[in-house]
């Protein structure tokens, strides 16, 4: 595709594609973002544009030249790129938090940043009005955030064109400082807890909705709503801030956020060990130092927020690192990307060094995978003469900026066609699966996870996050899928040897179904018991159920 900057003409080709959306694709050349619009009548308005450059703030990514095509119509706008960052929705997940080492100070320093921005943004005469979790994007650190579709804001002379359902005033038909402030404590309140303020169950299915609980302040403070025991302790919320999102969400009050974030009052996490109960049977297996990464119980390896735990041997570590072994004698590798290149660390044999740029890593199986711009590469250990080398097994093309990689899958969109790319890995010939998902057109994708030919991905529709479930059969040849709607952002489920799937979809609920290798049997079982949480974050043992909470590891059996 060729387009003209000023003067200027540039060819975009999907090595620079990054996404399609709503209105159109995204393109990144160098440092700059190209938005191209489909329907040139969309096209935001150049006085708009001048009016947005009052906003000179590096973390407001606002337009700044206007793009043509060959017949010098406007189809677009560049913008400036935000490098390595993750969409806001993610750090309301405790998962997400615990993997990045994200704590409760931090979220405070973050909150702070937002609100000063949007003092900023307020004090030259713009108003956010769609100020969402996805318009958000937080830097590397978590301490900073950059907002994008700024060409959807209100200036003084252009009215806003989108907000989102969740995060708006329903008391109010104008957008003003205070609708963009309330806007603010939704986000705020979901980044201390992880649930928006105006969900759980209220005990009368009459006030029930979203737009009625916020018109009728019925918010999570409420008596009589029950919320999920994922969330996250209220208590984690500093005092002042605890008080304005009282008088705002239960009292229906509108004023600014405090000055100060206030003390923090930290309460004892306490974990509520069931031994049984109609539908489970629960055992506890191990309690660690701190909170649990991840665990494989092939081996007995367990990743914490300080230590990497080899059976009953522990290694201390820093943050980001991941933890891999040779695949004949299993001596233990400690990986980490360092300064844009992967770096080793032998725990028992010294590793060579392999000098190879990295962006993003995966363990599947033990294998390690480095994505590097178009570039997706498993590394293979081998040991010479009491050294451990390091070798590129295999190299497989994917989109350089439109590919993300997830829990042992990869997503990609080639000029806004959607693809899963499921890596194999194998002892002596790896593999690389790659299949379209038209179901995933058009929408912007949050997390997934594959194992053992399911898959599950979590997007976002313009108002809400679904899942969707895929099945794939014996060689992929084929799949079948199933759409979860207005669900939770994360993903937890896991599948046995024998083919069966646990899946915990919401708190107090659990699926049991058949990966269908050969579309047979597809009956879904739903267990029901409060003691199932999102935060039971799944594992496989063979043919049998382990997960983790917190600090603690577990082994659960359903009761037939």
């Amino acid at each position: 595709m060729d387009i003209y900057v000023g003067k200027q003409r540039i060819t975009l080709t999907q090595n620079q594609f990054v996404a399609k959306g709503g209105e159109g694709s995204i393109f990144k050349r160098e440092n700059i973002a190209y938005k191209i619009y489909e329907d040139h009548k969309k096209m935001i308005p150049p006085g708009k544009i001048q009016e947005l450059e009052v906003l000179n703030d590096p973390f407001i990514l606002n337009p700044k030249e206007l793009i043509k095509d060959n017949n010098t119509n406007l189809i677009g706008f560049t913008t400036d790129w935000a490098n390595d960052c993750t969409p806001m929705a993610r750090l309301f997940t405790t998962s997400f938090r615990d993997a990045n080492h994200i704590t409760n100070d931090t979220t405070i320093v973050l909150i702070e940043f937002l609100k000063n921005k949007t003092h900023h943004i307020h004090s030259k005469n713009c108003l956010v009005v769609d100020y969402n979790e996805l318009n958000l994007l937080a830097a590397p650190g978590f301490i900073t955030a950059y907002f994008i579709d700024v060409n959807s804001w209100e200036t003084p002379n252009y009215p806003a064109t989108a907000i989102m359902d969740s995060i708006r005033d329903w008391t109010t038909s104008k957008f003003t400082p205070l609708t963009d402030w309330f806007s603010f404590a939704v986000i705020s309140f979901q980044l201390f807890v992880g649930l928006h303020p105006f969900k759980g169950k209220h005990k009368d299915p009459s006030k029930e909705g979203l737009q009625k609980r916020v018109v009728e302040h019925i918010s999570v403070f409420n008596k009589d709503i029950g919320f999920p025991p994922s969330t996250r302790s209220f208590d984690l919320i500093p005092s002042k801030y605890k008080d304005w999102f009282y008088s705002l969400f239960e009292k229906g009050e509108r004023k600014l956020p405090p000055d100060l974030p206030g003390a923090i009052v930290v309460a004892q996490v306490i974990t509520k060990l069931i031994l049984s109960t109609d539908k489970l049977e629960i055992t506890d297996i191990r309690e660690y130092e701190s909170n649990i990464l991840y665990h494989n119980p092939n081996g007995e390896i367990t990743k914490t927020m300080k230590t990497i735990w080899l059976n009953r041997t522990e290694y201390p570590i820093g943050p980001n690192v991941e933890f891999v072994s040779t695949p004949l004698e299993g001596y233990p590798i400690l990986v980490k990307i360092e300064d844009g290149e992967v770096k080793f660390k032998g725990l028992s044999l010294q590793v060579e060094s392999l000098n190879l740029a990295c962006e993003s890593m995966a363990i599947i199986n033990n294998s390690l995978y480095l994505k590097y711009e178009g570039n997706l590469s498993e590394i293979t250990f081998i040991v010479l003469n009491g050294v451990i080398r390091p070798v590129v097994k295999n190299v497989w093309p994917v989109s350089p900026l439109s590919s993300k990689i997830f829990t042992n899958c990869i997503y990609q969109s080639l000029l806004g066609k959607p693809y899963i790319v499921i890596p194999i890995p194998s002892f002596k010939q790896s593999s690389f699966i790659t299949k379209q998902i038209p179901e995933l057109e058009g929408f912007q994708v949050l997390d997934s996870k594959y194992e053992n030919h399911v898959c599950m991905v979590v997007y976002h529709t313009g108002q809400v996050y679904n899942k969707l479930i895929i099945v794939f059969n014996e060689d992929f040849s084929k799949y079948t899928t199933r759409i979860l709607e207005d669900v939770h952002t994360s993903v937890n489920f896991t599948v046995l040897e024998n083919g069966v799937c646990i899946h915990i979809p919401e708190d107090g609920k659990m699926e049991v179904f058949f990966n269908n290798y050969k579309f047979g049997n597809t009956s879904i079982k739903m267990v029901e018991d409060s003691s199932i949480v999102l935060n039971m974050k799944l594992i496989a043992d063979r043919n049998k159920v382990r997960f983790f909470t917190n600090n603690k590891l577990y082994g659960v059996t359903l009761k037939k």
